[in-house]
């Protein structure tokens, strides 16, 4: 496999069972539902507290990155955490801002990485089809749409580590060599794989 190829992966399947970071949309709204309440639940109520707090990302753009500590049936936590990205009001989100929030939450993971001594040169990340449960956006565009946004954070990070705007020569950012697309509804992850395909 080459490094420099996102390798995508469409599972159709259930979250709580992913080890990798999970990448989740939120929209605008002072609670958690469905899939961002499931999530908050495996890392131990992390989110709702900061969404009690204030300190929770709902623009598009926004980021905020959950480390998941709590053990699950093994030694590895999973999933390892959860990147929340903003979407802003539902049905105000245009696919540019999907990609640039996708690019963000990316980035603030590898950052986060990149402080771990254990850190490997690359990471793998799981992600929701993100703005999809809407009316204006299919699943298949926002597979397309959160692949471009990863594809982005991975060109930045490149940069970084050919000695461009490397911001620690002696820690690089590392990027994703592996996106996996978890849709627990067949035929929405039947139609991410077509338009990716």
């Amino acid at each position: 496999e080459d490094p420099d190829t996102l390798q995508v992966t469409i599972v159709n399947g259930d979250l709580s069972f992913v080890r990798q970071p999970v990448m989740l949309g939120h929209y605008v709204s002072s609670r958690l539902t469905g899939t961002e309440y499931v999530m908050n639940g495996l890392i131990g109520d992390a989110m709702d507290a900061s969404l009690k707090n204030g300190l929770y990302p709902d623009r598009a753009g926004s980021h905020h990155v959950f480390v998941n500590t709590r053990p699950h049936a093994g030694p590895l936590p999973r999933p390892q955490g959860v990147i929340v990205v903003g979407l802003g009001e539902e049905g105000k989100l245009k696919p540019a801002d999907l990609i640039a929030t996708v690019r963000n939450g990316v980035m603030a993971w590898a950052q986060r990485l990149s402080e771990r001594p254990d850190t490997g040169s690359t990471f793998e990340l799981a992600a929701t089809l993100i703005g999809s449960g809407g009316i204006d956006m299919s699943a298949g565009q926002s597979a397309d749409l959160i692949v471009q946004g990863v594809c982005q954070a991975n060109a930045k990070l490149s940069e970084g580590r050919d000695g461009g705007d490397q911001r620690d020569p002696a820690r690089p950012w590392p990027p994703v060599t592996r996106l996996y697309l978890i849709e627990i509804y067949l035929s929405r992850a039947a139609e991410a794989f077509r338009a990716l395909r």
